[in-house]
């Protein structure tokens, strides 16, 4: 004889409930993941055109290229100061120890390097803008090679942002102290002088230094916390200043012959230096140096490069 048995309502409702909470949460998982998968493709493709745009960028193509860095290509960073040491993919908050010199010609070449890891910047894959940069904590991270010796004609290149404010705007010797290098100014003996970019959230200036003499040679005041691409023209000594692609001013011819820095993120290249004018502390993303003044449309077709990679406001 067959049996019936009655389903109570109850018992119907906490089945159902059952059911339809492990469904909202496996359609919630599928979202999530989706969303993240959505994310790391997004990355890569802005990554993949980014990289593709570097390597159809000007900047190679233009005569007196002394040094080109940059973070977004496989074969610009390296986890150690070795030349074999690079891995495929590059993960978050590694530290690296080469920045590699993207010059075409082997011999003009100066990667950057640091054999201390605890003085290695991170690699950062959302430092600037959706794209991966080098981060430098304004403690003790830097890198460096040796400087190369082209004077009083040159320009610089640099997209970065600051991560703090400069405390020191009076008047006088003023880029002693409380300063934010990216390129530091380093010391060169008179006749000479090094120069340098201080980048900061409340101010970006120029700066030389020899004996007794760090003056900023340009200045320019805003309030800065975003990516910005500043570009410097010394032009027979005279440095101008452009920010954003925008002219800031020209000063006047130095009485110095101006060496161009190769520090980058340091605040001075003497171990028993016991002064400390000024780490770097934020992110950078780009570097390039050249050794003449460059012609005008030269120089705006590699601002427009930078501009458009790195979405520049």
């Amino acid at each position: 004889m067959i049996k019936f048995y009655k389903i109570k309502p109850n018992n119907i409702k906490k089945a159902f409930s059952l059911i339809e909470i492990s469904i909202v949460l496996i359609v919630i998982a599928v979202l999530i993941l989706g969303i993240i998968q959505g994310k790391d493709m997004f990355y890569e493709m802005r990554l993949t055109t980014a990289r593709d745009f570097t390597n159809k960028s000007p900047v190679i193509s233009i005569d007196s290229l002394e040094l080109w860095l940059e973070t977004t290509l496989k074969e610009s960073l390296y986890l150690t100061s070795s030349d074999n040491a690079s891995p495929k993919v590059l993960n978050d908050d590694q530290t690296i120890g080469r920045w590699n010199d993207l010059n075409f010609d082997k011999n003009l070449k100066v990667n950057m390097l640091q054999d201390t890891d605890s003085k290695r910047p991170k690699y950062k894959m959302n430092g600037i803008n959706g794209l991966p940069a080098l981060l430098f904590d304004g403690v003790n991270d830097f890198m460096q090679n040796q400087k190369k010796y082209f004077t009083n004609n040159f320009v610089l290149f640099i997209v970065g942002t600051p991560g703090r404010a400069c405390t020191n705007l009076t008047s006088g010797n003023v880029g002693v102290s409380g300063q934010n290098y990216l390129i530091y100014p380093q010391y060169e003996p008179n006749p000479s002088a090094g120069f340098g970019v201080s980048l900061c959230k409340n101010q970006i200036v120029t700066a030389e230094h020899s004996g007794n003499y760090m003056p900023f040679r340009n200045t320019y005041t805003a309030s800065i916390n975003s990516p910005v691409l500043i570009n410097v023209v010394y032009n027979n000594g005279a440095p101008s200043l452009y920010v954003n692609s925008k002219f800031i001013s020209t000063a006047s011819a130095s009485g110095y012959q101006i060496v161009p820095g190769y520090s980058i993120g340091r605040d001075f290249l003497t171990t028993g230096e016991p002064w400390s004018y000024g780490y770097f502390s934020g992110y950078v993303g780009e570097v390039i140096y050249y050794s003449s003044v460059l012609k005008e449309d030269d120089r705006k077709l590699v601002e427009a490069y930078l501009t458009e990679k790195w979405q520049i406001k």
